[in-house]
């Protein structure tokens, strides 16, 4: 099975624009398992990301964002 993360945004002129990141499989079930809590505590999820150099330091970026996961009926 295949899982795939789709971010999905609109430009100034309206236009659909989207990215795809595909999940391993031993990352499927903690994914799932996040998403699930964070549908159940109804609380924001906050995204940052961080940048790892070949020697394996950490920094962070200064891109942040907050969002709430919503279902479909």
């Amino acid at each position: 099975m295949k899982f795939r993360l789709i971010l999905k945004t609109k430009t100034k002129k309206n236009k659909e624009s989207t990215i795809k990141f595909n999940l391993a499989p031993s990352k499927h079930i903690g994914f799932i398992n996040f998403v699930n809590l964070a549908l159940k505590q109804g609380n924001p999820v906050k995204i940052s990301f961080e940048k790892i150099n070949d020697n394996g330091e950490r920094e962070d970026i200064n891109v942040l964002g907050t969002f709430k996961f919503e279902s479909k009926p």
